[in-house]
């Protein structure tokens, strides 16, 4: 103990070197005779006294050093201080953390949980034996266990009370029994009671119980009912779809019928003088020729007025008189032979008017659009534009030679450019409708 108390006031002195801080020592011993002997001053009545242990007092007393007790049974400096059984060294080694090099593991693992039980059952065990000691004492039986006792170590037979003769002792020993028996009594009857209790609120608890199931039973089934429901609904919702879808369908397919029907009215109604103000879906050729048809169909009601111009509508729908038909006979079919020839386009129907100048200039207007002749058909409708603003302020018939000329001269230009562009048989019918226009 002073060689160990040595070395950590050394170790104690080195810390607070290093640290710079205050440093409490405690000494820690297993025997109740070297702690009381440390703890106190002076030899006292011990014979033979160690100077060291003085020393170590004088240590306390000035409080250099704290003495605190262990229990022997966790005391760890037992290692390798003295022999000790396996369990208990297993003991010691898991309260120092010693591991299984080989598992990596705690060692004693195992034997400090038993050795716990068993210390727990020893301290179990003394608390019965003082509670026992008090109530024997209490109840008056420690002066005849100590009389029978005596009794056992002098050899006698009878117990000093009953050579005596006073029964003093079996007084107390049928009040202690009495008392007793009345305590065991009230226990039962309290523990009586409290089962009654116990089962009143068992049965209450077991009755809510088979509410509650009762409850939830219902809810299942209203449950149930709802998903059925859900069902058909979901069933009746597909079917309404699936019905709807039909219809929406049949009405998708009428309605393209139906603007397929109100398309080609539309389109009917412009090539025959109308115009709306809204389109319908065309090809891209015949938008085309249904936005240049409608722009001079309106350009005409306006320049013209409306009586004049549906006089025209009416006079371009009207039949010819045979006269006319047999004037204009020669030259169409003429003309016809030499489309046949050409294979694109007509010659024009006759010159002796503006309005047949304009209707061949629509015709074609119509047939370069057809051709994919795309800035032929626009000088064209230029042309035609033209004529339909001058027709408003002069006479026709004062104009119509101007007008062969500037179709002649339009001809001419398009000659050139269906030339340069190597379309030959283009070129030649332009060609030969310029020398038509220029000659007539």
């Amino acid at each position: 103990m002073v060689s160990g108390c040595s070395d950590a006031i050394f170790l104690k002195r080195c810390m607070e070197f290093l640290t710079g801080d205050q440093v409490e020592q405690w000494q820690w011993v297993d025997n109740s005779a070297a702690r009381q002997l440390i703890e106190r001053q002076g030899v006292g009545k011990v014979r033979h006294l160690s100077g060291k242990i003085l020393w170590m007092q004088t240590l306390v007393l000035e409080k250099q050093i704290h003495v605190g007790q262990i229990v022997t049974q966790w005391n760890v400096s037992d290692i390798g201080t003295k022999p000790l059984p396996k369990q208990r060294l297993l003991v010691l080694l898991h309260q120092i953390g010693a591991c299984n090099p080989d598992t990596l593991s705690m060692v004693g693992q195992e034997e400090l949980d038993a050795f716990e039980e068993r210390v727990v059952g020893q301290q179990s065990m003394k608390r019965l034996t003082r509670a026992v000691s008090r109530m024997a004492a209490m109840w008056g039986l420690e002066p005849i266990l100590h009389v029978g006792a005596e009794a056992s170590g002098t050899e006698e037979v009878c117990l000093q009370g009953q050579a005596s003769g006073n029964d003093s002792g079996d007084f107390w020993l049928w009040l202690a029994l009495s008392a007793i028996f009345l305590l065991w009594i009230c226990f039962a009857v309290a523990g009586y009671l409290a089962w009654r209790k116990v089962s009143r609120d068992l049965f209450h608890c077991w009755k809510q119980v088979a509410d509650e199931d009762g409850n939830i039973s219902m809810q299942e089934k209203r449950i149930d009912e709802l998903v059925q429901k859900i069902e058909r609904m979901q069933t009746q919702m597909e079917q309404d779809y699936a019905m709807l879808s039909d219809r929406v369908e049949t009405t998708s397919n009428a309605d393209s019928m139906t603007h397929d029907y109100a398309t080609g009215l539309h389109y009917s109604l412009v090539e025959h003088g109308g115009f709306l103000g809204n389109g319908c879906g065309l090809r891209q050729a015949q938008w085309i020729h249904l936005t240049t048809l409608e722009r001079t169909n309106l350009i005409s009601a306006r320049t013209l007025g409306s009586v004049e111009y549906m006089r025209l509508v009416r006079q371009r729908f009207t039949p010819q008189s045979i006269s006319e038909e047999t004037d204009d006979g020669p030259f169409e079919g003429a003309e016809s032979e030499a489309m046949e020839h050409d294979g694109i386009i007509e010659s024009p129907a006759g010159a002796n008017s503006v309005t047949n100048i304009v209707e061949f200039l629509k015709s074609e207007h119509l047939q370069c659009l057809e051709h994919g002749g795309i800035w032929d058909a626009n000088l064209v409708q230029n042309t035609i534009l033209g004529f339909l603003d001058e027709i408003r302020t002069e006479n026709a018939r004062e104009m119509l030679g101007r007008c062969k000329e500037r179709v002649a001269a339009m001809f001419d230009e398009m000659y050139q450019k269906a030339v340069d562009q190597n379309r030959w048989e283009t070129a030649d019918h332009y060609h030969a409708v310029a020398n038509i226009y220029r000659n007539g």
